[in-house]
């Protein structure tokens, strides 16, 4: 493959490069080194075209990687400093993302693990990359996620995530649709309050049933926010409740009232 297709076969552009060589195998994959162009560069503080070439550095960027091998260009780039201010900078290439050793067309490839259900670390490790950047080019993608629209049939259940309002984060789903419409910092009362009192009464009265575990203040949400839904309390803590039950006579006696007696139900 000459320079210029393997060049635009990643995203970049020729016209950056003085001269490519490679590739050359390694245990990893493949090895393309690159020499960038010097260009009229003019400086990003002062706008001068008075600029010089400093120096030159070596970068690593990822152009593609899988469980099987990477593909890695060795890039010589340069640094430009500015006569009139002395300020020093690079100019970004095509295809590159500007602080970080990939390509735009990596970044589009991890994302789309990510979209499909790949956890970080399994991102992580098939693009040979740390947990913690496949985690920034998430967060970087995703600067702001909107809840959904409350649905016909609402799932709601807490877990834990300690967090200086409480030690139990609040997690919303859609029955039909299979997928999450928010998270809510708080199972507390006065947060569920503040979320739901934001959300408009036509939208608030889509909502037929409430699924939820026995948390009290689940069913005072329903009551005061949800005046169409009818609570469901799901099978998994209705059988939890069960087992529980049968361990005293006490215990079962608070079952019998909250499922024989319907105690959710008379509330409503």
């Amino acid at each position: 493959m000459d320079s210029n297709a393997f060049l635009l076969s990643f995203g970049m552009k020729p016209g950056d490069f003085e001269r490519t060589e490679g590739p050359i195998e390694s245990d990893e994959g493949f090895v393309y080194e690159g020499w960038e162009a010097r260009k009229d560069a003019g400086c990003p503080r002062c706008a001068s075209r008075s600029c010089i070439i400093k120096d030159r550095y070596v970068a690593e960027i990822r152009l593609r990687s899988d469980m099987l091998k990477t593909e890695i260009l060795v890039c010589h780039r340069i640094k430009y400093v500015c006569k009139g201010c002395g300020k020093t900078f690079t100019i970004p290439l095509k295809g590159a993302m500007v602080g970080r050793s990939l390509t735009y067309l990596e970044r589009a490839a991890m994302l789309a693990e990510l979209d499909q259900g790949d956890t970080f670390e399994r991102v992580a490790m098939a693009h040979g990359i740390s947990k913690t950047e496949a985690v920034n080019v998430f967060d970087e993608a995703h600067p702001e996620v909107r809840r959904k629209p409350l649905p016909k049939i609402l799932l709601i259940d807490e877990f834990k995530f300690s967090t200086p309002y409480s030690k139990y984060c609040c997690h919303l789903a859609d029955f039909e649709a299979s997928e999450s419409v928010d998270v809510i910092r708080s199972r507390q009362k006065a947060y569920l309050d503040e979320y739901f009192g934001r959300i408009g009464e036509s939208e608030r009265g889509r909502v037929k049933v409430l699924v939820t575990d026995m948390y009290d203040e689940y069913a005072h949400l329903a009551r005061k926010w949800l005046p169409n839904a009818k609570v469901v309390a799901d099978r998994f803590h209705v059988a939890q409740t069960m087992i529980d039950a049968a361990y005293g006579y006490h215990n079962f006696e608070r079952f019998r009232k909250r499922f024989l007696l319907m105690r959710w139900n008379k509330r409503r």
